[in-house]
């Protein structure tokens, strides 16, 4: 019988799912966005807030993509046993995206008919709109993501 390297078994072993993850993070991160845009409308002047929509963009974003990456780095550490490759980071982050983008488009749903001031809001920022963007930023963390590996046990 031939000797059977263990390390090499198991990080040849089939990678987890990652679903589960994805939905915590997705969810945790519409949460996030709903809040700092409920904390931004009630601080800031009405007659101010369209000035202020680029930069909440711009912040909401950066958000964004910080949390991909550590979505991204936990699901490396934790399913991929510490290597993950670019098509599989960038898939498990446009997971990720799709749940942020279900759950923040029920937020939004919910804004909506508490405030109905925010018909133009709610046309411009869609479900299509959030996973296009997201699409964009899961390149972006994907690409940082070789920045990042876990270093391997000799």
């Amino acid at each position: 019988m031939e000797n059977i390297d263990n390390e090499s078994f198991i990080i040849e072993e089939e990678n987890k799912s990652p679903l589960k993850l994805a939905l915590i993070f997705g969810a945790g991160m519409s949460v996030l966005m709903f809040l700092i845009q409920l904390i931004s409308r009630s601080l800031t002047d009405p007659s101010e807030q369209a000035s202020n929509n680029w930069l909440m963009g711009v912040i909401t974003y950066v958000i964004l993509l910080i949390c991909l990456m550590f979505f991204i780095i936990k699901h490396r550490d934790t399913n991929c046993y510490g290597t993950i490759k670019y098509g599989k980071a960038f898939g498990a982050a446009m997971l990720c995206i799709l749940f942020y983008s279900l759950f923040s488009s029920l937020f939004t749903y919910i804004w909506f008919t508490v405030d109905t001031d925010l018909l133009d809001e709610i046309s411009k920022r869609t479900f299509f709109g959030n996973l296009l963007f997201g699409a964009i930023l899961s390149l972006i963390g994907s690409a940082f993501n070789g920045s990042f590996r876990k270093k391997q046990i000799q």
